[in-house]
């Protein structure tokens, strides 16, 4: 730093690979001078060592936090005492993408898995619960077990055909099978016209119930109120080429049509 309070760059303080090719000034005659515009500082790889200690204490806060929460949680109530011996499945499913990562250091991939566990606790208890399926009523609507009260859970983005309907039934027994008398873990998305809890249903061991149906064949892609769920799209697509379910039948009735016939029969 100068008298003036103005201050250059040693060119010799920095790697070579923190500098763009295009630096004039450094073969200046007079390296005195400010540095120009044309000096362009690219952090085109960053320090290991840096980045490793950063991780390092970043991970060590996220650790605490962790355990911090989880031990709040669990003493505070007994379904999440239930949700910590699903929470494996769950933090595993929010980590897979972070395992995708390129190996550049050991710290920073430690750290991120750190945060995708943390982040799975702080979002498990605004939108997520773990909870006992009490009872299924059809293919896409269960209760479930909440402050000791039964409460009616639509499965979200799907639509299974309806008890008087061809597969109705069977569709009810398939929903049944994968959920009855389990801890599932529920991702809420708001109440629909009838007061029921719209949610995702996850099984302890990570599959999605609302796409374990559609592959199978048991209900429909609800384009109504999921029109970008993609996935959803695609595994009817499958079900139907594989004739999966109820496409055994080449054209069956949707069941918002079997509603809207029903209802028109008996006003």
């Amino acid at each position: 730093t100068t008298a003036s309070g103005s201050f250059h760059i040693q060119p010799e303080s920095f790697p070579s690979q923190y500098l763009s090719y295009k630096c004039p000034w450094l073969n200046s005659a007079t390296r005195d001078e400010p540095p120009t515009p044309a000096l362009h500082i690219q952090w085109i790889k960053s320090s290991p060592r840096t980045n490793d200690r950063l991780a390092q204490a970043l991970q060590t806060f996220i650790y605490q936090m962790l355990l911090t929460t989880w031990s709040v949680m669990i003493s505070s109530s007994e379904t999440l005492k239930r949700m910590m011996s699903l929470g494996g499945a769950f933090v595993q499913r929010r980590i897979d993408l972070f395992e995708k990562l390129p190996n550049t250091t050991t710290g920073l991939r430690a750290f991120f898995l750190s945060c995708a566990a943390f982040l799975f606790v702080v979002d498990g208890g605004a939108t997520e619960f773990s909870t006992l399926v009490v009872s299924v009523i059809d293919g896409d609507t269960i209760e479930v077990l909440q402050y000791q009260k039964p409460e009616r859970i639509r499965l979200n983005g799907i639509d299974c055909p309806e008890k008087g309907q061809t597969f109705g039934q069977r569709a009810k027994q398939a929903t049944s099978d994968l959920v009855f008398g389990k801890d599932v873990m529920l991702q809420t998305h708001g109440k629909d016209r009838y007061g029921h809890t719209i949610a995702d249903v996850f099984l302890p061991d990570g599959r999605k119930v609302n796409q374990v149906l559609v592959k199978n064949g048991w209900c429909w892609w609800n384009r109504k109120y999921a029109p970008r769920d993609v996935i959803l799209e695609e595994l009817e697509r499958r079900a139907r080429a594989d004739r999966s379910g109820l496409w055994t039948d080449p054209h069956p009735l949707p069941p918002w049509l079997y509603r809207e016939l029903t209802a028109s029969a008996n006003p």
